[in-house]
């Protein structure tokens, strides 16, 4: 079943106040996605480190955009974390649907969006990481204009480490598509 028609809205996040239901989203999302990947324990860690309402400052100081995704309805259905520097590079660095919403067309539908989004910023790539183990995310990034790039594993420390492959889309080669994703409409962040 494909919903590419279903009307999202991003909403751009700017307080650590309105990141707290990104926290909440995270918490909600990332037990079922990666408990066959992950452990219980490690899950847990990353939750913690990656999500911390000082991480998101240290984030939104250094340029990186933190936005949920929202349904029709206003309704928050994921989020999305990415930057573009100035050497012409942008990196995805978060892009999480609710269960419900996965095999819908949403997460190419957001993908193209960061992807419209970073070429009006003046990127020539789109970069990110991913678990080499998280074979339906690889398969869509193909599917969307990625490639390993390089294999890469990062201690994240208590013992855990990030086994990932990097991918890139070279955003160049790639026509843009017409927005599909309505900008902020200056919703409350609650």
């Amino acid at each position: 079943m494909s919903d590419l028609t279903m009307e999202l809205t991003v909403q751009t996040l700017t307080t650590s106040e309105a990141f707290e239901k990104v926290r909440e989203l995270a918490r909600e999302i990332w037990p079922p996605t990666f408990s066959s990947i992950l452990s219980d324990a490690q899950i847990e860690y990353m939750l913690d480190m990656m999500y911390a309402p000082e991480v998101f400052l240290e984030e939104q100081a250094r340029g990186i955009i933190w936005e949920l995704i929202l349904n029709a309805d206003g309704q928050a259905i994921g989020y999305v974390s990415w930057d573009c520097n100035a050497n012409g590079a942008g990196k995805l660095h978060k892009i999480y649907l609710r269960l419900q919403y996965h095999g819908l067309g949403l997460g190419t539908k957001i993908l193209q969006y960061v992807k419209n989004r970073c070429r009006q910023l003046g990127c020539q790539t789109l970069q990110l990481n991913v678990n080499k183990q998280n074979w339906k995310a690889i398969r869509s990034y193909r599917k969307n204009g990625f490639q390993i790039i390089e294999s890469a594993t990062n201690d994240i420390g208590n013992g855990f480490v990030m086994d990932d492959y990097v991918m890139r889309c070279d955003l160049t080669r790639e026509q843009q598509i017409p927005r599909e994703i309505n900008p902020s409409k200056q919703l409350p962040e609650t």
